[in-house]
């Protein structure tokens, strides 16, 4: 100790302000003041109240163990407490307390062996049975980090105004929890001397914290020597192995053990196997929660589940029924302990492990690199995987022995489709296709026990890919070649330049915003453009082609075909043999749209009147009606062209309003009786011969 005059103090101003200011890591400055040097000047002095770590334990002294003291369960100390192992060591009671919890084979011997290996423990204290009875008081005083202070006498009026009587029921209480006070003073370093109270509710709400805080450290004791000791011999049975250059756990063992508990004692392997589940951290572990769901389904139709989860206990259930993940990386699984079959889980934050288990299940992982499991069985399941993080790796994990060839990949629309084939489950992927598989809704990798890993690039070659049956197929917006095959198929472009191939079958072909090639190849197809200048071939078969926007090519093929060109500037396209066709070219704008007929020289087609109709006729079998070509220019094709020259729809308009040159264009063109099959009524008329003009080189 040293003299204020040796450290250069004059004097201390005994006036002072209450400041408690927070000083970080516990430490707070409650009462600042100042003091005068011997030099004049003055400086600051305070009232300091350091923090103090009584929870965690620190002993200088080191206790040797044995080797069979060093294999016993071991906990870190706490309070005024040495590690568990060490503590035991020193107290024989505490190590045949050990001996027992850890030799107890299920979890109710554990639970009835719990409070006494609590106890002591907690006799190891030091100051064990060294300390005064607890009393009960209504006085108190006031600290730095409280309120409003009071007087001597204001203590003694409170306190004769309101004079505590507690009840017996709230005595009874108290008693009973002195023990616990004392249990916890010496895992947390403290000294519970003195209780304060101002009602009997104070009183019973100190009982209640001290229920609550000696449950809860129960709980922390029994689930971290649950590993140390019943579920140890199970831990014991993983090995490791050898998969493509890589080890990996190997839990075989671990399914074979709890399979031979079950045998002898079908409780205890279930609420061992439910514990491990929810408080290991056993990721990659699937065939456990395939095993769990097993177990489930088993007692239930036994009648046993109730009873089993009530030795599992209300935590425990919750922990394997949970659907909503937190900022951790959470483990969420279907393995039956809920009220549906068909569940929701929600991942959140961190990189959740998603398992659906049976049932048809929606998951939805959130932000962060998240993991979707799925084994046999796994019903109709929904995966929606919005994550627009970068650096983030989210996975649909196959387990079960499930491989890349037991399952079909399809698009639907922006969703992909993961079939089982023998038809036992389906996961859709919502939205995976966005920006063609570079949006916040893919899925990385797909992972497959034989260790096959399908990345997106794999995925979408695998959807363009066709089948025997009824395809849907789709293209990317840098441009691709669908080729339908077999099946009634529906062929979809994008932005790009597409060539899109019905091949055979009855196929509905639709064009993107490019400049894309349709053919409808064999049977009656479905063909529309979209924005761009499109090709579309009808090919054989009775076709519908509907150009829609752009300047479109539309060529009918053999068979009795529709063609609608739409706006823009059309040509129509026929050749030998093209059958029956109907063109409907009604439009608005100012485009000229042509007629091509390829093999064809103009005598050989006979133009002939219908109604409103105009009617191209080169014999029998092949004919053009364009639909409602008199109603006006709307609906008129401006240019037929053919081998040997063209007409010019602006001449031809002239023509029909003459009236004339009947006789003269039949002779020309040939019989009318070949063209019409000699029946040719009143408003049926051969027109058009003078204005054939030789076609421009």
């Amino acid at each position: 100790m040293r003299t204020l005059e040796e450290l250069g103090i004059q004097s201390l101003d005994l006036t002072y302000k209450d400041v408690n200011k927070n000083l970080g890591n516990g430490n707070t400055l409650a009462q600042q003041g100042s003091y005068t040097k011997t030099n004049g000047t003055t400086a600051k002095m305070g009232d300091l109240l350091l923090a103090a770590d009584n929870l965690h334990s620190r002993f200088k002294d080191k206790v040797e163990l044995t080797a069979e003291q060093a294999k016993a369960a071991n906990l870190a100390g706490i309070g005024r407490l040495r590690d568990l192992r060490e503590a035991a060591a020193l107290s024989g009671d505490l190590a045949n307390m050990l001996k027992a919890y850890s030799a107890a084979e299920t979890k109710e011997a554990q639970l009835a062996l719990l409070d006494n290996l609590i106890h002591k423990w907690a006799e190891t204290d030091s100051n064990w049975g060294k300390k005064s009875p607890m009393r009960l008081s209504t006085d108190w005083t006031q600290t730095a980090n409280e309120g409003i202070a009071l007087t001597p006498s204001q203590v003694a009026q409170l306190k004769k105004n309101a004079l505590v009587s507690l009840s017996d029921k709230a005595k009874a209480a108290i008693d009973a929890a002195r023990d616990r006070i004392a249990v916890l003073d010496a895992y947390t370093g403290q000294d519970s001397s003195t209780l304060y109270y101002m009602s009997e509710e104070d009183a019973l709400n100190i009982v209640k914290v001290t229920n609550d805080t000696y449950d809860h450290l129960a709980k922390n004791i029994y689930q971290n020597l649950l590993f140390q000791t019943r579920l140890q011999p199970y831990l014991n049975q993983i090995s490791f192995k050898m998969e493509n250059d890589t080890f990996t756990l190997d839990f075989s063992g671990l399914v074979q053990a709890f399979n031979h508990v079950k045998e002898t004692n079908p409780q205890k392997a279930f609420v061992d196997l439910a514990e491990m589940l929810a408080y290991g951290e056993l990721r990659s572990w699937y065939e456990g929660r395939r095993l769990m769901a097993d177990y489930v389904e088993e007692a239930k139709k036994a009648g046993k589940f109730e009873d089993y989860q009530k030795v599992l206990g209300q935590e425990t259930v919750a922990l394997l029924a949970k659907t909503s993940g937190t900022q951790a990386d959470d483990i969420l699984q279907n393995v039956g302990f809920g009220h549906n079959k068909n569940v929701s889980l929600y991942g959140n934050d961190g990189n959740d492990t998603l398992i659906g288990g049976v049932g048809n299940d929606y998951l939805e992982g959130g932000s962060g690199s998240d993991t979707y499991v799925f084994g046999k069985g796994f019903g109709q399941d929904t995966v929606y995987n919005y994550d627009y993080a970068t650096g983030r790796k989210d996975i649909i994990r196959f387990t079960d022995g499930i491989t890349a060839d037991m399952l079909t990949f399809t698009r639907e629309g922006n969703h992909l489709l993961i079939k089982a084939k023998d038809g036992s489950g389906q996961v859709t992927v919502q939205s995976y296709f966005q920006n063609d598989g570079s949006g916040a809704y893919r899925i990385d990798e797909i992972h497959f026990d034989n260790g096959k890993v399908l990345d997106v690039a794999t995925v979408k070659e695998l959807v363009q890919q066709s089948t025997d049956g009824s395809d849907r197929l789709y293209a990317y917006q840098s441009g691709s070649t669908l080729n339908g095959g077999l099946g009634d198929d529906y062929l979809y472009g994008a932005d790009g330049d597409d060539l899109l191939n019905g091949d055979a079958g009855n196929d509905s072909i639709y064009s993107g915003n490019g400049n894309d090639t349709l053919d409808g190849g064999e049977g009656n197809d479905a063909l529309y453009g979209y924005n761009g200048n499109d090709v579309l071939n009808g090919g054989e078969g009775n076709d519908h082609l509907n150009g829609e926007d752009g300047n479109d090519t539309l060529i009918g093929g053999a068979g009795n075909d529709y063609l609608e060109g739409g706006s823009g500037s059309d040509t129509y396209v026929f050749g030998k043999g093209f059958g029956q066709d109907t063109v409907y070219n009604y439009h608005v704008d100012k485009n000229s749209d042509t007629m091509h007929f390829k093999g064809f020289k103009a005598a050989d087609v006979h133009f002939i009147r219908s109604g409103s109709d105009l009617v191209l006729s080169a014999s029998e079998q092949d004919n053009v009606r364009i639909s409602g070509f008199f109603y006006g220019e709307n609906h008129r094709v401006d240019t037929f062209v053919f081998d040997d020259a063209a007409i010019s729809n602006p001449d031809f308009a002239k023509y029909i309003n003459a009236g004339n040159n009947l006789v003269q264009s039949m002779s020309v063109f040939g019989s009318n009786t070949a063209a019409t099959g000699g029946n040719v009524d009143a408003n049926t008329q051969s027109v058009q011969q003078p204005l054939l003009v030789t076609p421009s080189a």
